[in-house]
């Protein structure tokens, strides 16, 4: 069974394939790149400073590309969650318990 994502960007071959969308964020950067652009828009959010004084016409496009491919990767996300919900819910319980048993 299909998982609906509701107001999606995936197209129909990365809702069937999720994973698709992983590959297609890290492809587009590295992990420390990911996280820069991250930092820069928590940064530019923060301070307001989205503006041509701030940040060059290069720096905004890269930040809504981020953007794409984070909104792509939450609704991926979200299928995997959708289609795995009872076995990582049951996963969860039994680390919890183990945790709580640690104690």
């Amino acid at each position: 069974m299909q998982t609906i994502v509701p107001n999606h960007n995936l197209s129909n071959h990365e809702i069937e394939n999720p994973g698709l969308v992983l590959y297609q964020l890290f492809d587009y950067a590295s992990l420390p790149r990911l996280k820069e652009h991250l930092w820069q828009w928590l940064r530019v959010t923060v301070t307001g400073g989205y503006t041509k004084k701030y940040l060059h016409y290069n720096e905004r496009e890269n930040l809504f590309t981020f953007y794409e491919h984070f909104e792509k990767l939450l609704e991926a996300a979200y299928i995997i969650y959708s289609d795995r919900k009872e076995e990582l819910r049951k996963q969860h319980h039994q680390l919890m318990q183990e945790e709580l048993s640690q104690d």
